[in-house]
């Protein structure tokens, strides 16, 4: 079944939007695969490989947050939901910034930083207990990579405080979240409201940024066909 439909969109989202998000997230679902072999010595193929784990990884998390929404969403727990769109937001722009990083590392064949930069990467914590034996892991801002995604998607972070202002327990997240105000004065709480609807039309805007995550893939991937070359498993240089 598709992700999306008449059901879980906004009114305004036409047919051909809708099919190309569905038509985005079966392709990222169909890359998905069940295992990655590391073992052997660094070379082209294994830097692929440790790449391949990245994408993998990052592939599930945006999904998961698509499928959770969805869910979250149908049990009527809209708040949940908003959750996800803001961690698809998140999840977007900091796979962005780590194929935007790599692809220079990678075209000029600098195998040193390119060692690095997936370590560091890879093992990514603002956690100070972590940072205190490996300072060089420190995880980048997620504002920051939020503002470059904003730079080719303008509307990124405005809709990012606004869910940030939701999912915190602010005005917005609490009392104007659940309540509803009658012209007599008396305040509802009930089962749904029109948060709900809030909550779907977001889903289906941060859905629109897997394109983003889909670009990022069609730029990384001829880089990793390249490394899969009999030539890049030779001693590589770091010209």
């Amino acid at each position: 079944m598709p992700a999306f439909d008449h059901s879980n969109t906004p009114p305004e989202a036409t047919k051909e939007l809708v099919d190309g998000i569905n038509a985005i997230i079966v392709g990222l679902r169909a890359m998905k695969i069940d295992s990655i072999q590391m073992a052997g010595p660094k070379s082209g193929s294994w830097y692929r490989n440790l790449i391949q784990v990245y994408v993998q990884a990052h592939l599930r998390r945006v999904l998961t947050f698509i499928d959770a929404g969805h869910a979250e969403l149908k049990a009527g727990r809209s708040l949940v939901t908003e959750m996800c769109s803001r961690s698809i937001y998140e999840s977007v722009a900091c796979f962005c910034d780590f194929v935007n990083n790599l692809c220079p590392l990678l075209d000029a064949d600098d195998v040193a930083r390119i060692d690095e930069f997936i370590r560091t990467r890879t093992f990514a914590t603002p956690v100070p207990e972590f940072l205190a034996e490996d300072k060089s892991v420190s995880a980048t801002n997620i504002i920051t990579q939020l503002e470059k995604l904003a730079k080719v998607q303008p509307d990124t972070m405005s809709a990012y405080t606004n869910l940030s202002d939701i999912v915190h327990p602010n005005a917005l997240g609490t009392v104007i979240y659940f309540s509803v105000l009658d012209d007599d004065g008396l305040i509802r709480f009930p089962e749904v409201t029109t948060s709900a609807e809030r909550a779907r039309d977001m889903l289906f805007t941060a859905a629109i940024m897997l394109l983003h995550f889909q670009l990022a893939l069609e730029t990384l991937t001829p880089r990793l066909e390249k490394l899969s070359n009999p030539a890049a498993d030779e001693a590589p240089s770091n010209a």
